[in-house]
């Protein structure tokens, strides 16, 4: 083989496994992504105490600390509501 073939075989070589490695670097991130993601299900912020009318956020009525990318929140039984709470008054 000539020396150019050779040369262009390495440089190949090393394209694919550098994109094998970027892949495998990838694939992990993801994994470790949605790990985080399904730490923070909704059954780490629903209790079986009653709520205080302070977990809730009066601006959107929701619980405390619960954002839009994690999806409708839990439901809560009545009898786990504060009664009387501004905040649950939308």
């Amino acid at each position: 083989m000539k020396k150019s073939t050779k040369s262009a075989l390495v440089v190949l070589g090393g394209i694919v496994i550098c994109s094998l490695v970027f892949t495998m670097i990838k694939s992990e991130q993801t994994k470790n992504n949605n790990k985080a993601v399904q730490q923070t299900t909704p059954a780490t912020l629903t209790k079986d105490k009653p709520y205080k009318c302070s977990d809730f956020d009066p601006k959107t009525g929701g619980l405390k600390g619960w954002t839009a990318n994690m999806g409708i929140g839990p439901t809560i039984p009545e009898h786990l509501l504060p009664k009387d709470c501004p905040a649950l008054q939308q």
